[in-house]
């Protein structure tokens, strides 16, 4: 049994069963497709859906012996990673090996064969996926197209999204109609995105060496920061939009943030962020009403996470902090 090492198999009772392949496809970016079992039977197939803003994710589970293709929407880039499996498994005619993934932008559809396959796929589409890299190197006009190829995704990406999958966020009801599944927030789609752009820019030769043009490290350090300011808390910026507002590329970002800040892009703006929370909770003239409310306008979508940072940070829990404010002031 082939398993791909840095995946831990979900044990979630989320996981539906289907009865056919383009039933299990519902709500994904695919205009077709099918599923034979070489010993008949009836089918076992198993997945469990996540879907956020441009991105969306299948996990599926297909426990007999089969052959199935997939017709997927043009509009979109399909990145499949096979996780765990029997034998041999086939992804259009190629043998994939440990660790193996596939990124297809045929528009014909992908065929695959295996039998007691997991795999996750992932769909995101392709205008956001090339402006993103786009982003990422800091040029912006350049064109690009990916043909199918082999990549071997990090165990960082994975992890990310494992963890999406997995999630217990709900789907905003008025958001998405009759999609049943998870719920991936705006910063985890992005983050997700980012990364896919990352590990693909290596094979777009063209790509792979540019940092953007040479601009000052103040300048551009001033300008990710008034950005992120500007958009006062309502979500945090991701690396991809920070490259697109400053013009430089990732590498570039990076160097420009450590040599002002002594801190990478996020890190930074984690501490900018927190240090505006220690404010809130402890202004005496405009007292929050609750932890949530500050965690919410500064962009954690999860107080306990919010919490945990807060108190690394600062020694202190914020609701002790929120706590002794409210005594200062006699509430």
């Amino acid at each position: 049994m082939n398993t791909y090492k840095s995946a831990k198999l979900l044990q979630n009772s989320r996981l539906q069963k289907f009865a056919t392949l383009q039933h299990s496809s519902r709500g994904m970016p695919v205009l077709e497709a099918g599923i034979t079992y070489k010993n008949g039977g009836k089918p076992n197939i198993v997945a469990l859906h996540a879907r956020g803003k441009n991105l969306v994710i299948a996990r599926t589970i297909i426990s007999q012996e089969y052959s199935a293709y997939t017709v997927p929407n043009p509009a979109w880039l399909v990145f499949h990673i096979p996780l765990k499996w029997s034998g041999s498994y086939f992804f259009n005619g190629r043998e994939l090996t440990v660790g193996d993934a596939v990124v297809s932008d045929c528009p014909n559809g992908y065929f695959g064969r295996g039998r007691d396959r997991d795999a996750l796929t992932i769909g995101v589409p392709k205008n956001v996926i090339f402006d993103t890299m786009r982003s990422l190197t800091g040029h912006m006009e350049d064109d690009l197209a990916i043909e199918e190829l082999n990549l071997r995704p990090t165990a960082y990406l994975l992890r990310l999204v494992l963890n999406a999958v997995n999630s217990d966020s709900k789907m905003p009801q008025l958001e998405i109609a009759h999609f049943k599944g998870q719920y991936i927030t705006d910063l985890t789609s992005q983050e997700i995105i980012d990364q896919i752009a990352s590990e693909l820019l290596p094979t777009c030769t063209k790509w792979s060496r540019s940092t953007g043009r040479i601009r000052r490290s103040s300048d551009v350090v001033g300008e990710a920061l008034s950005y992120a300011m500007q958009i006062n808390g309502a979500k945090v910026p991701s690396l991809s939009e920070l490259c697109k507002v400053t013009g430089v590329g990732q590498t570039r970002l990076f160097e420009c943030f450590m040599e002002q800040q002594g801190l990478p892009p996020h890190a930074c703006l984690q501490k900018i962020r927190l240090d505006a929370a220690l404010f809130r909770l402890s202004d005496v003239h405009n007292l929050p009403h609750s932890v949530k409310q500050v965690a919410l306008e500064l962009g954690f979508s999860k107080s306990g996470r919010f919490a945990e940072q807060f108190q690394r940070q600062f020694g202190e829990l914020p609701s002790s902090l929120l706590s002794r404010t409210k005594k200062e002031i006699g509430l």
